[in-house]
């Protein structure tokens, strides 16, 4: 099953191109740093940077519960990561290369193309 079920999908011949937009990144960023207890509150989008707010209300939680009378000033902080490193993540995480396709950043968004196999010929 596809995760995001809005993606651009276009198909020309064997050919497909899928366009990623940066809103899409941002909902993968988010769900991949929520995996590993982040509580990811908010993400902004930079030309070369997304930003990423997260709260530390968990960990204050946490350290009250064992019985310490403890506050964290500030409540959140923001993690910078820079759009190219956030992308080679994605491809490496992806395997994408390893498939045959090829992943271009276009700024706004990716495009991942590649040749669809495994489909009989008559359904193309």
């Amino acid at each position: 099953m596809i995760p995001f079920p809005d993606l651009d999908i276009s198909v020309r011949g064997k050919i497909a191109t899928i366009k990623l937009t940066n809103e899409q990144l941002v909902k993968m960023l988010k769900r991949a740093l929520s995996g590993q207890n982040f509580n990811v509150t908010n993400i902004e989008i930079y030309p070369d940077v997304f930003v990423v707010e997260a709260s530390l209300k968990d960990i204050e939680n946490k350290i009250k519960q064992r019985g310490l009378d403890a506050e964290i000033d500030p409540k959140t902080i923001k993690i910078i990561i820079k759009r190219e490193s956030l992308i080679e993540g994605f491809i490496k995480a992806t395997k994408f290369p390893e498939k045959g396709l090829k992943v271009e950043d276009k700024k706004d968004y990716i495009i991942i193309e590649g040749e669809i196999t495994g489909i009989p010929k008559q359904l193309w």
